[in-house]
């Protein structure tokens, strides 16, 4: 840790499989990472936080991905899914609060990977109103609109 930069947690993130409703893993509840080891991906590249969770993930489970396609985008990764037989893996917070518009997302098992969240503060720095006005707004919209509709917090 830091001792400039103190950390307040949110809440912790699952990743999930994000396949259209076509897709054939779109029925499931739930998918062991493992099942992922021949299915074509559509992933961030490696320069991203994100997806060096996910490799770690995917190396605990004993498999190395098929990335059929690598975009920096996940807008654009969400729209190549939806309109091919492509699936990726993203934290669930990336098809929105209201839910994916067409796509599902599918828990991911064994292991189940995740992320943590929070606001970061300069220790014993000045936090404008407007800084202190954007994190009550954060977590209102956490405690309000994300723990009711994920049910994993």
């Amino acid at each position: 840790g830091s001792d400039q930069i103190e950390a307040q947690p949110l809440f912790e993130e699952d990743f999930v499989l994000v396949a259209s409703r076509r897709h054939r893993f779109a029925a499931r509840r739930h998918v062991p990472l493992a099942s992922l080891a021949d299915e074509p991906l559509v992933l961030l590249p490696a320069i991203f936080c994100t997806r060096r969770l996910l490799n770690a993930s995917f190396e605990q489970a004993g498999i190395v991905p098929k990335v059929a396609v690598e975009m920096n985008s996940i807008e654009g990764i969400l729209a190549t899914v939806k309109t091919s037989k492509l699936a990726t893996v993203l934290p669930r917070l990336s098809l929105g609060l209201e839910g994916g518009g067409g796509l599902r997302g599918i828990p991911l098992r064994h292991p189940t990977p995740r992320r943590g969240l929070g606001l970061l503060w300069k220790k014993r720095g000045h936090r404008s109103g407007a800084a202190r006005a954007l994190a009550d707004q954060v977590r209102l919209v956490i405690k309000k609109r994300w723990r009711k509709k994920s049910g994993f917090l």
